[in-house]
């Protein structure tokens, strides 16, 4: 049995390979840099792929003898590159496949594509408005995976996490552990009621969707939401209790939209990154709450290890890893 994956040396990417190496399966990165595979992997469990999602012709024969192939691989950070990379990268991986007998094409995209704000239930029959370029293109990918799953009958399978955290986060790019050490220090204030929804979702539990998607004919065709939503109020809970330090007060939403706004401003004058930005405070306040019951009422799923303890594994590994210094509870 073989897998191909791209975007196996990533955050997810890397939980899903583990996770596909411990049940005896071969597994198949797409990889511009070997070497990181035999570091990640040095028992050669994982056969690298040298190629790239912009160019067509390193993809040839990439997807070959593979039962399912796991598309997680995509550009987050070079603006210039979104739309080669997860749109037409997704395309030239599609055409890839077009003469390959898969049992599943496991496409992971983001809830970003929705552009949901304010209140409200959000699931996979809300129309989709994506906000930025990064969320465009994501969308555009999408756009390419139905597509050959309707003209080429490939078995395609959508799944859109919510925010994903969990051990092994890029540091860069890891936005939950400077938002601890906010919350261990103090610093850390609910901004106006505090009655707003915290959309996480534990990276294990994003793998056991994926590997879901793969094992079940039903997930042909169809896209899904992946979420453990919850209340912040609870997640910045769990988080003190965790720490051992006072929940947090609060502050007029006014103000900090204010504070944002100066720091923004302050922020380009000088070239810092600011501790607040308006993005960051209509996430304090957002209420949408991101729904998983598709997945759940069709396919079964339910988070194996959940936001809570997952929450907990997370806070360790920071310990571990020395990214937070703490004395944490059990």
């Amino acid at each position: 049995m073989l897998a191909a994956i791209t975007g196996g040396t990533g955050f997810i990417g890397r939980h899903l390979v583990t996770s596909l190496v411990e049940q005896g399966i071969r597994v198949r990165v797409l990889t511009r840099r070997p070497e990181i595979l035999r570091r990640l992997w040095p028992r050669g469990d994982v056969d690298p792929w040298v190629g790239d999602l912009t160019m067509p012709e390193t993809l040839r024969g990439f997807p070959k003898s593979a039962r399912v192939v796991y598309h997680l691989g995509g550009e987050t950070r070079d603006a210039h590159r979104f739309n080669m990379v997860n749109a037409t990268g997704t395309k030239n991986l599609m055409k890839a496949c077009c003469d390959q007998e898969l049992t599943r094409f496991v496409h992971l995209s983001s809830v970003g594509v929705i552009g949901a704000n304010g209140v409200g239930v959000v699931d996979e029959s809300t129309p989709c408005h994506p906000k930025n370029a990064y969320e465009r293109s994501k969308y555009g990918g999408e756009q390419m995976a139905l597509a050959a799953f309707k003209e080429f009958q490939i078995p395609v399978a959508l799944i859109r996490p919510t925010i994903v955290f969990g051990e092994g986060a890029n540091q860069d790019r890891d936005s939950l552990a400077p938002w601890l050490t906010a919350i261990q220090k103090g610093w850390f204030r609910f901004v106006g009621t505090g009655d707003s929804v915290a959309n996480y979702i534990y990276v294990g539990d994003v793998v056991r969707a994926c590997l879901l998607l793969a094992e079940t004919d039903e997930a042909a065709g169809e896209v899904y939401i992946v979420s453990d939503s919850c209340s912040l109020r609870d997640f910045v809970g769990a988080a003190t209790e965790f720490l051992e330090v006072k929940m947090p007060g609060h502050l007029p939403a006014w103000l900090a939209y204010t504070l944002a706004l100066c720091f923004e401003v302050v922020g380009r004058v000088t070239n810092f990154s600011p501790p607040l930005t308006m993005g960051r405070v209509r996430a304090l306040t957002s209420g949408v709450v991101y729904s998983s019951d598709k997945l759940r009422k069709e396919l079964g799923f339910s988070p194996a290890v959940g936001w809570r303890e997952g929450l907990l594994r997370t806070l360790r590994w920071y310990k571990q890893n020395k990214l937070l210094s703490f004395s944490l509870s059990s």
